[in-house]
C-alpha cells in the first residue's frame, strides 16, 4: 500500500521527510 511505501521511505530517509510524511497522512 502507499501507507506501507511511505513508512519504508521513512525509516529509510530519516526525520528529512518526516514532515513529508504527516502531510500526506493528514498528520
Amino acid at each position: 500500500s502507499k501507507e506501507t511505501m511511505i513508512v519504508v521511505n521513512l525509516s529509510g530517509r530519516g526525520d528529512k521527510d518526516s514532515d513529508y510524511v504527516a502531510e500526506k497522512l493528514k498528520l
